[in-house]
């Protein structure tokens, strides 16, 4: 799954593309978490 944040202006801009590098690898781990979680519930 990728995705963007788009539409942020002023300072809203400038800490997004601070901690968007940050902010994307928390939502990675987090969905491999879920996904792992999900696939163990299963079985």
């Amino acid at each position: 799954m990728h995705g963007k944040i788009r539409g942020l202006t002023g300072l809203a801009k400038f800490f997004g593309k601070m901690l968007g590098g940050t902010f994307e690898k928390a939502c990675a781990k987090d969905l491999d978490a879920l996904k792992n979680y999900l696939e163990n519930e299963s079985n």
